[in-house]
């Protein structure tokens, strides 16, 4: 990848169609098998993985299984949102949740009107891999 904004210490890199990371030495970090990849922290990392969504560690361990039809990270940044749960929005068989940041369910059964009116088409379309696609340096 070129420069993409929190990218942390890592760059996003592409081989035979799947997304990895990679150091700036060219040390593989997280290998070559995810459909799509976006970093949020070092233990917070939202995958594609077999068209299902999940998240991993810079380990790559599996902090949310991949058996999700639907995944938003919804964090508070700064002091903006100091009254805020971070946690993860999940969708599963056409089903609004929400997990904490250890993949446990804090609430099953959220509206579809309630994430639609929280939530915004960018966050819901899974923007953060669009926009890591256009840090691609070679796109192929």
């Amino acid at each position: 990848s070129g420069w993409c904004e929190d990218r942390l210490f890592n760059n996003y890199a592409i081989k035979n169609k799947k997304f990895g990371l990679i150091d700036n030495n060219g040390k593989i970090i997280i290998p070559f098998k995810y459909d799509s990849i976006y970093v949020y922290t070092e233990n917070q990392i939202k995958v594609k993985y077999n068209e299902k969504f999940g998240v991993i560690n810079l380990k790559n361990e599996i902090i949310v299984p991949f058996e999700y039809d639907a995944l938003i990270f919804d964090y508070s940044y700064g002091d903006w949102k100091k009254n805020k749960t971070d946690k993860f929005v999940v969708r599963k068989n056409k089903i609004w949740s929400y997990l904490d940041l250890k993949g446990q369910i804090i609430k099953e059964n959220v509206s579809v009107d309630s994430i639609m009116e929280v939530y915004k088409p960018n966050d819901i379309n899974n923007y953060d891999f669009y926009y890591i696609r256009q840090c691609m340096i070679n796109k192929n």
